[in-house]
């Protein structure tokens, strides 16, 4: 069976208080959230999903908000930025959408595309870049419109001890190509090219794990079938994949790759739409089924939280 990834599937961070992460996820970027639930490993933790309107995969951004914890430090072995798709000509009306909220904006070329680039209120490195790829149905939000709005996840950065192991892997288990090298990084493409994977050549700082940090990547395959083959094939070149664990709107798999980035393989179903309409997720607190007889208990403690729309400062 020749089995292959089809680009990302979600990003994991870690956030800090839940209304602030709410405020930018939702209130600046505009993005859709498609799940509040719980950190299936600690029940008294939020698990935000953040998406387009469909809840598509690859368009998913999830995180855990750590509401009193510590700014993690970015380094090697850890995704030092993530960047998000955003409609050809959008560009303008980002960059003065993100000062209008006080958040500030620089600007990169990397392989002749322009970049946005900010941070959220947590230090986790952002970019956006504008995209062709099409999207069924946009998220449309105070003043972001179908023109503007966010398309999905288009790409993060790795910072590597030694970049080539993560490139191997990449490359001949997972089907990405190279498209592009310079002095600092190496390009690597998923089938569709809209996701990308850059790879940094030189060793950074040494990380840790915290708020403003990504916990894992998620890339997506098409069946359970097809994720038991790459379970079998990593731990074939000496990797240590986890059991299969069920995740309610998807199944996964977990390893780390030898520079110790945390990868996960999550299939493309059941989707968000097995426990609540697609016209109203995201507006209830669903819990996995072994934490549901405790409802009462984890409400009390998760902090209140509220989608709003923000007053521009400028």
């Amino acid at each position: 069976m020749n089995s292959q990834t089809y680009g990302f599937h979600h990003i994991t961070a870690i956030s800090g208080h839940p209304q602030i992460t709410m405020d930018f996820y939702h209130g600046i970027l505009g993005l859709r959230l498609i799940k509040q639930t719980v950190n299936f490993d600690d029940p008294n933790t939020y698990h935000f999903y953040f998406g387009d309107y469909n809840a598509s995969p690859g368009s998913v951004l999830t995180f855990f908000p750590w509401a009193f914890s510590k700014p993690g430090v970015i380094g090697d072995s850890q995704v030092s930025e993530i960047g998000l798709l955003i409609p050809k000509g959008a560009y303008d009306f980002w960059k003065h959408r993100l000062t209008s909220f006080n958040t500030t904006v620089t600007e990169e070329i990397r392989f002749n595309e322009k970049l946005i680039k900010f941070k959220d209120p947590f230090g986790l490195p952002l970019y956006l870049k504008e995209s062709d790829k099409e999207i069924t149905k946009s998220y449309v939000f105070d003043d972001i419109n179908e023109s503007s709005s966010i398309i999905g996840v288009g790409g993060v950065v790795l910072s590597l001890e030694d970049y080539t192991k993560t490139k191997d892997l990449l490359v001949n288990t997972f089907f990405y190509h190279q498209t592009n090298e310079d002095d600092i990084f190496v390009r690597l493409s998923s089938t569709d090219h809209h996701h990308t994977i850059d790879l940094r050549k030189k060793p950074s700082l040494k990380a840790t794990m915290g708020v403003g940090i990504v916990h894992h990547i998620a890339l997506s395959v098409d069946s359970l079938e097809e994720e038991k083959v790459f379970q079998s094939q990593l731990k074939r070149l000496g990797y240590t994949p986890t059991e299969v664990k069920d995740r309610n709107y998807f199944k996964s798999i977990y390893f780390r790759d030898h520079n110790q980035i945390l990868f996960e393989l999550a299939t493309k179903n059941p989707g968000f739409t097995i426990d609540e309409p697609l016209e109203t997720l995201g507006e209830t607190l669903k819990l996995p089924k072994q934490y549901e007889p405790y409802r009462h208990q984890i409400e009390a403690v998760l902090l209140p939280f509220n989608k709003r729309v923000l007053r521009k400062s400028k």
